[in-house]
């Protein structure tokens, strides 16, 4: 842990913006510790925790006071989706608890510079043919946090793995679906 937190001190020695953690979700007690060892060591760049959404609040609480910037994926809201594409069970339920944890945490994003410094980005990826999916996860986010927190509508999908096992979205978002979900 050391070794890292000299990294990350590093890194901003050398003008890093931010600390971005992707994806470390299987590591967070090690990282909370890191991270606060940096923060007494004179870390003050924003901490990003990059995640795909589907982790437990008793996780992320962990990191409380240590992350500034969260910035989760919100992937479905069927649960019939999650299974299926990712062998998610539960994801909605999960993630969407997992947001209301992390807004609270750092709340609605500010920006300085042009850079973020503090707050909550929710990433959803349209996948084609479900419009309707994407609609019931803005209308959760529009419903369940404020106006402030910033949302990034991803049309950018490519089929890749294994896609030929689910015709539905093997092949990319056409700009129509993008722009009825605008």
């Amino acid at each position: 842990m050391e070794k890292l937190a000299a990294i990350f001190l590093s890194l901003q020695d050398k003008g890093a913006h931010n600390i971005n953690l992707v994806s470390g979700s299987h590591f967070t007690p090690c990282i909370a510790e890191t991270v606060s060892l940096a923060r007494r060591n004179g870390l003050v760049v924003p901490v990003i925790w990059n995640s795909n959404g589907y982790e437990s609040v008793s996780s992320l609480r962990m990191l409380d006071g240590l992350v500034d910037v969260y910035l989760p994926d919100l992937k479905y809201f069927s649960d019939e989706l999650a299974v299926r594409y990712s062998g998610a069970p539960s994801y909605f339920a999960t993630a969407s608890r997992a947001i209301a944890e992390m807004f609270r945490q750092v709340g609605a994003p500010v920006i300085k510079g042009g850079l973020i410094q503090k707050g909550l980005i929710i990433r959803h990826l349209m996948l084609p043919g479900h419009l309707n999916d994407t609609k019931k996860v803005l209308g959760w986010i529009a419903t369940h946090l404020p106006k402030t927190v910033y949302v990034s509508l991803m049309a950018q999908y490519i089929p890749m793995h294994r896609t030929d096992n689910y015709p539905e979205i093997n092949h990319r978002l056409s700009r129509r679906q993008y722009d009825k979900a605008l």
